[in-house]
């Protein structure tokens, strides 16, 4: 319902953050649907875990640095606001990794893709510490401006 409602409010280009409640433990949700099929959790079906994978996230940041929420009309929907990169700026961005994507060994254009989005969290040799604010890719698109 609450995506019907925010898709109401929208006027073209928004990002809503909806509040969903209390977050639910996949293990319980797990058990729910195992007993809603007729079945016995442990016994009929075993819940396996499996740990965490490369690149999965145990939970997900709604919000960057320097970004924001403002409410709606709504007490359960927020917008996102952000101040957006202009197209100019993304395209030299995206201009500075095509021309080097065949020229860096991996590593490299991880460490360039990391420049570029601040939370990307590559695996690399060694650890490096993350970016820590989106100005990095504004910063990145000039350097590769310069470089063609």
């Amino acid at each position: 319902m609450l995506v019907l409602q925010s898709a109401a409010q929208g006027t073209g280009g928004e990002i809503f953050v909806l509040d969903m409640g209390k977050p639910v433990k996949i293990v319980d949700l797990a058990r729910q649907m195992i007993e809603l099929s007729g079945l016995k959790p442990d016994e009929d079906i075993q819940i396996e875990f499996v740990g965490v994978r490369p690149g999965e996230k145990l939970f997900e940041e709604l919000s960057h640095t320097g970004e924001n929420f403002v409410p709606t009309n709504h007490p359960k929907i927020c917008r996102f606001i952000s101040q957006p990169l202009s197209l100019s700026e993304i395209d030299q961005t995206l201009q500075g990794l095509r021309a080097n994507l065949h020229q860096c060994a991996p590593d490299e254009i991880k460490r360039q893709l990391r420049a570029v989005l601040p939370d990307y969290t590559p695996h690399l040799p060694a650890a490096e510490p993350a970016p820590s604010k989106i100005t990095h890719l504004r910063e990145f698109g000039r350097q590769a401006k310069k470089s063609s």
